[in-house]
């Protein structure tokens, strides 16, 4: 860690350095100061659909489902197909907000641009969304 903070400090202007050390406190579960990077990586590199997502993610995990939606839609206006930003996006409806219908839209659309998109764990998107249904 001490060496991915050296190099924000070497580089503080460096859009890549900020988001090596918010991909760094992401992997170790440390969302508040993944936060803080990937802010401050934005200032750099503004609309990187990469680092919203995680950027998104981070806030899902400090709790801030809300602030996660919003950055998650920013990540898809950047890029409307970017997929692990939809497919977060609808994680986030799903099981914070427990909006089923808003996952599903979201998820459908992500189906539109990619029909064998993939859930984590590699089940198909749409077989994970049959299982939803059957419940």
């Amino acid at each position: 860690m001490a060496a991915v903070e050296s190099q924000v400090i070497a580089t503080p202007n460096d859009p890549g350095a900020w988001k090596h050390l918010g991909d760094a406190y992401f992997d170790t579960d440390q969302p508040a100061k993944a936060i803080k990077a990937y802010i401050k990586a934005l200032e750099f590199a503004p609309g990187n659909p990469d680092v919203l997502t995680d950027l998104g993610v981070m806030y899902r995990r400090d709790g801030q489902p809300d602030k996660a939606l919003l950055v998650f839609d920013q990540a898809i206006q950047a890029v409307p197909t970017h997929e692990q930003s939809r497919l977060n996006k609808g994680v986030v409806l799903l099981y914070d907000k427990k909006d089923q219908t808003g996952a599903f839209q979201v998820w459908d659309a992500l189906l539109d641009i990619n029909p064998m998109a993939k859930i984590p764990s590699g089940q198909l998107l749409s077989d994970f969304m049959g299982d939803l249904q059957k419940k």
